[in-house]
């Protein structure tokens, strides 16, 4: 029509009916073409489907609307999920193809993903549907808020675990005691979820050192003194991670990660190798440019199981078999979604591995010969997310452990000129408590965004997958978001564009390992990098949206200066900075409307710590408020937001929240902590992540393995 209008204006009198005649006859030509438009052949798809049964007819029809250029990405993938279900009524194998095709390449319509996922599995299962039906599961230990079993045993009596304070400890499950194996020394740097392993003698205990850079031994003796560590991997520039100890207790299988330092990653590749307990050589296995998974040993020690991103997605994993003197790969389980490996069962027969190629994250089994899978996977245990897996016993029984916390986002109703909150706080979504975090208001108040962990497995090595979920106030509805991003800070924040458009975090990009600044669009949510490095600590938006705010991490001299990117020409301006070594910038936030910075800067040790405001443009900061942070950390100025109105700033101190007027004067108490706090535009309303305890529970799986083989 705007063409059309165009030219109008330009055409002559002697050209004016001809001008006229073609918008009539582009108007037919629209008109006659209305009913190819995408909503319309998908109509009649699904009347030739459903009411017609012509199921071909269909088929050609769906795929009009998938190949139509117009088409939403939402109606293409529905038209793409009944092409499967058409050819399934065919008994066509081309339904499996377009099922696949749903899940890798519209993995963002996670209802119509989920729906492709469950059809996908009920065309693994064998007839009738063959799932472990003598399975048992049972809880053996539970810690409301105490230590995180990270290994078992071999006959399943002991538990290997390691407090940041005490050191590595043994739980005896039978007695139900504890003793010392190391003091001090299990400050695990990748945390210690897999970070420790029982040999399969039950006499030594292999683990990362405090630094995550050497791979230590120590003796399990039956007394209750505490042993010395012997060095069996100093991996000097490199992280290390280890996974496994091969049956006969001669070999252990490790991976390595480029250390990041405050130039950069180092420039090593990621690397599979094993190591000889006794003579102490290192064979490596494979160098690969992405991160390998959780590897295991077969009991014969014959294979190398792992799984690995597949490039076309980071966020699904693919499992492969590897001989054990690196040559010989080979694919083992391959579907949409993620598969990831748990254990090989004791006679090597099989394959225990997760995955989520159903609606929810599930355990499989798969027998394996020769180094091949012998039939379809067999489901043994539905709903196994947040699972961290411990290993399988001589006797076929399997340990994990469960971790739960209580942390969430909550809204409640606050009082903007007091402060008080005037109702009881709801969660966000109350169908995932405990696993949402860091929170922020569209710029028109219509929703909410939110970080929520969706870790197939939980790992604290490999970090831990999210996705952002975005709630509608009108609807109550959260959908969901899968960026091509892996991993998210635990301490991540999102803020949201001035058009509303984008969500700004902090991740990675695990095909190039690239932590940084990205941006994610809200409808699609494609990523564009703002900032690859990992230099940000901190951010937000300026102004117009057309540049962000940011603070650096401690650069090779131990400075930090906060900056403002320009994201058209990502040219950089000193805004602040750098402080000197002895002292650190905390979390900072820009006012609503971009013109202003709020942050605060303190000692490197507790002391005086001072919250300041100055403008984004440039020029002197001025001091807001000065506090004693000398006594303890947590009195120190966290979590600052503003309000709204850009009148007020919001803080966390002393384990509450607080309120100052940017004019100055005394803060005011508020009624509540204010972790990761965000106010609705309306100033009536407030986000915010509430709840920290964690407890952890082990859990066996029994009785759901073939009988174990004679001999393997």
């Amino acid at each position: 029509m705007t063409r059309a209008r165009l030219s109008w204006i330009s055409m002559s009198a002697a050209a004016l009916a001809v001008g006229v005649g073609g918008m009539i006859a582009t108007a037919q030509q629209q008109k006659a073409s209305s009913s190819e438009a995408p909503e319309a052949l998908m109509g009649a798809a699904l009347h030739q489907e459903e009411v017609e049964g012509n199921l071909e007819a269909a088929i050609a029809t769906y795929k009009k609307v998938i190949a139509d250029p117009h088409a939403s990405r939402a109606l293409a993938a529905r038209a793409l999920l009944q092409v499967g279900k058409c050819y399934e009524k065919l008994g066509n194998s081309e339904a499996r193809q377009a099922y696949e095709r749903v899940v890798r390449e519209f993995a963002e319509q996670t209802d119509l993903a989920v729906q492709a996922r469950a059809r996908l599995s009920a065309l693994t299962q064998p007839a009738g549907g063959a799932t472990s039906s003598g399975l048992t599961v049972r809880r053996v230990w539970a810690s409301p808020g105490g230590p995180r079993p990270a290994a078992v045993s071999p006959d399943g009596r002991f538990l290997a675990y390691a407090d940041s304070e005490s050191g590595v400890h043994l739980l005896d499950l039978a007695k139900g005691v504890t003793r010392p194996l190391l003091r001090g020394a299990s400050d695990v740097v990748w945390g210690a979820s897999q970070s420790l392993k029982i040999s399969p003698d039950g006499r030594q205990l292999a683990y990362v050192s405090p630094t995550g850079c050497e791979l230590r031994l120590v003796a399990l003796g039956p007394g209750p003194s505490v042993a010395e560590p012997d060095v069996l991997y100093p991996c000097g520039d490199q992280f290390v991670q280890l996974d496994d100890w091969s049956r006969d207790g001669k070999q252990i299988l490790a991976r390595t990660f480029p250390v990041f330092s405050n130039s950069g990653y180092s420039e090593k590749p990621v690397e599979m190798i094993s190591i000889a307990v006794s003579g102490r050589a290192v064979r490596l296995l494979k160098r690969a440019d992405r991160e390998f998974g959780s590897a295991r040993f077969s009991p014969d020690g014959r294979y190398i199981a792992y799984d690995v991103p597949t490039r076309e997605d980071p966020h699904e994993r693919d499992i492969f078999l590897l001989a054990t003197d690196g040559s010989g790969e080979q694919p083992l389980v391959e579907s949409p979604g993620t598969d990831r490996v748990l254990d090989w069962a004791p006679d090597g027969a099989g394959l225990l591995f997760a995955s989520d190629r159903t609606a929810s994250l599930s355990a499989y089994l798969v027998r394996v010969v020769d180094g091949r899978p012998e039939r379809p996977p067999v489901l043994i245990k539905r709903n196994i997310e947040g699972m961290v897996p411990l290993g399988f016993t001589r006797s076929g029984t399997y340990f994990y452990r469960l971790d739960f916390s209580d942390s969430n986002v909550y809204i409640a109703t606050v009082d903007p000129a007091t402060g008080r909150l005037l109702s009881a706080p709801i969660p966000a979504n109350p169908r995932s408590g405990g696993k949402n975090l860091a929170s922020d208001w569209s710029p028109d108040g219509q929703h909410l965004a939110f970080i929520s962990r969706r870790g197939p497995i939980t790992s604290e090595v490999e970090g831990e997958p999210m996705a952002i979920s975005i709630l509608s106030l009108a609807s109550g509805r959260v959908r969901e978001l899968r960026p091509k991003l892996t991993y998210w800070p635990t301490d991540s924040r999102l803020r949201w564009s001035p058009d509303g458009r984008s969500l700004l975090t902090i991740a990675s990009d695990d095909r190039e390992e690239n932590w940084g600044l990205y941006r994610i669009d809200t409808d699609s949510g494609a990523v564009v990098p703002v900032l690859v490095a990992w230099v940000a600590f901190n951010f937000g938006w300026a102004a117009d949206g057309k540049a962000v705010v940011y603070g650096t991490m401690r650069d090779a001299s131990g400075r930090q200066s906060i900056r403002l990117r320009d994201l058209a020409t990502g040219a950089d301006r000193e805004l602040y900075g750098p402080v000197p070594p002895s002292f650190h910038i905390t979390n900072f936030d820009a006012s609503p409307d971009g013109r202003s910075l709020a942050f605060g800067v303190g000692p490197a040790r507790p002391g005086a710590e001072v919250l300041y405001v100055m403008p984004v443009s440039g020029g002197s900061p001025r001091e807001l408020l000065r506090v004693d942070a000398s006594s303890e950390t947590s009195a120190r100025i966290r979590d600052v937001t503003w309000t709204p109105d850009g009148r007020h700033l919001l803080f966390n101190r002393l384990g509450t929240g607080w309120r100052i007027s940017v004019e100055g004067g005394a803060p005011q108490r508020l009624d509540f902590a204010l972790t990761a706090g965000r106010l609705h535009p309306d100033g009536r309303r407030i986000a915010f992540t509430s709840g920290s305890g964690r407890r952890s529970e082990i859990w066996v799986m029994e009785n759901f393995l073939p009988p174990l083989k004679a001999g393997r």
